[in-house]
């Protein structure tokens, strides 16, 4: 089930004019949920009447593939956003849903780290590219699993940051290290950049593992968790495949409803910044 064909369309601004709400979804550990987040949670955003923008920085493209891309097919792109100094409109191409678009990623961008640093204002060219922007309500930035400038750079350019932990042992492990380089571009670089939350993901309610890093959760980072939790569900391996979010793919099932509730909470959480 192909949503979208690719073909490159003129991003209309509506009536929205303002700054939108930059979120980055990142951790540097693979497998947490943070693609089909970003892809969920546009969606859901945008079921609530908002124009969301969808920022694939991972080389690995797979919010690009889950959107129905052709990674292989692309025009403009991430790279040529951070690299060349494209706008991020010119780049966008609709999503998967109704008020979604999406900025796809290259498997070019897999030197990020070395080209990036050799570049002048490389560690904030995505800030840079989303303060131009206006015509959307939320942009939404898909981070690679690591911590290098890809990361930074979404850290850069974010005013909010959403951590997806997968609801299994030692998930909690690796969060710290980014939570301090979160740290420091906010001293150093970015004083707006706030936590927005920590996310469960891939809960399994009949799961003692689950119920145990959720109890651990809740003592570690207490009103930081989001209070909904993302349960473990096939439909978002389903929904990738088909190549669009969770939200269209199985709109009644048990994960789509948990990703509205998500995007309820996150505008609450924003509203209340």
């Amino acid at each position: 089930m192909a949503v979208m064909t690719g073909e490159r369309q003129t991003v209309d601004h509506g009536a929205t004019t303002g700054r939108p709400v930059v979120i980055a979804i990142a951790n540097q550990k693979g497998g947490c949920g943070k693609t089909t987040t970003t892809l969920a949670l546009g969606a859901a955003l945008a079921e609530r009447g908002r124009r969301v923008l969808l920022i694939d920085l991972d080389p690995q493209n797979a919010l690009t593939r889950g959107v129905g891309l052709d990674p292989g097919r692309l025009g403009l792109t991430t790279r040529e956003v951070l690299y060349d100094g494209d706008s991020l409109a010119d780049a966008a191409v609709e999503g998967s849903s109704p008020n979604v678009w999406v900025v796809p990623a290259t498997l070019r961008m897999v030197r990020a780290d070395l080209e990036l640093s050799a570049m002048r204002g490389g560690d904030v060219r995505l800030r840079e590219a989303t303060a131009a922007l206006t015509g959307f309500d939320y942009v939404l930035l898909d981070c690679p699993p690591s911590l290098g400038a890809l990361t930074g750079n979404a850290l850069a350019a974010a005013r909010h940051l959403i951590i997806p932990v997968d609801s299994e042992p030692w998930a909690l492990d690796t969060i710290d290290q980014l939570f301090e380089q979160a740290d420091e571009i906010r001293r150093y670089v970015n004083r707006r950049l706030r936590l927005l939350g920590v996310l469960l993901t891939r809960y399994r309610t009949r799961g003692a593992a689950s119920q145990q890093v959720a109890e651990m959760a809740r003592e570690r980072w207490a009103a930081e968790l989001f209070t909904t939790t993302i349960r473990d569900s096939t439909k978002a391996v389903e929904a990738a495949i088909a190549g669009c979010d969770v939200i269209r793919w199985a709109p009644r099932s048990p994960l789509a409803h948990d990703y509205r509730a998500l995007a309820a909470e996150v505008e609450t959480r924003v509203d209340a910044v």
